[in-house]
């Protein structure tokens, strides 16, 4: 389900979540001169080069906005949409978060609102750390890609 598809479900308010999330991202991805998911598009050309199966075990990020906005209360969905909305259009240090890691950039955004950090980061560990199993149970040789944010918490499910 993409965003236009989750507005027309009456979910709009997800729907703009997703929206500001992903500009937001594409920004910190600027100023730090990097490209968001450039590792997957990588590895999907890899995997045509190999002609390779690609699997994708995340789960769909509109069920992770779905979750992360039923956890929030009202004044933190606010919160939470201004804080993106202003570092995604106006103005935001980026100098001060390429200092820090993923894990060090999540855990500070979960201080602020902790309703995300379950279905943003261990509810998609587990899920991905089940779907890499079910492959190398399965008799399959796997290379996967995870966010940094994602390693540790895919290993513990392990």
């Amino acid at each position: 389900m993409n965003i236009c598809q989750l507005s027309l479900t009456g979910n709009g308010s997800v729907a703009l979540l997703g929206y500001l999330m992903s500009r937001y991202l594409r920004r910190v991805g600027q100023a730090s001169n990097t490209t968001p998911g450039k590792e997957f598009r990588a590895a999907a050309k890899e995997a045509r080069r190999q002609r390779a199966s690609l699997i994708l075990g995340d789960r769909d990020f509109t069920i992770t906005l779905m979750r992360i906005w039923a956890r929030l209360g009202v004044f933190e969905r606010i919160a939470l949409c201004w804080k993106l909305f202003y570092g995604a259009y106006l103005h935001l240090d980026f100098h001060y978060h390429r200092r820090l890691s993923t894990e060090d950039s999540i855990r500070l955004m979960g201080k602020q609102f902790p309703g995300i950090l379950g279905p943003l980061v261990s509810e998609r560990d587990a899920y991905m750390a089940h779907v890499l199993r079910f492959f190398v149970d399965q008799g399959e040789t796997i290379v996967a890609v995870v966010g940094d944010a994602h390693v540790k918490g895919i290993q513990k499910k392990w």
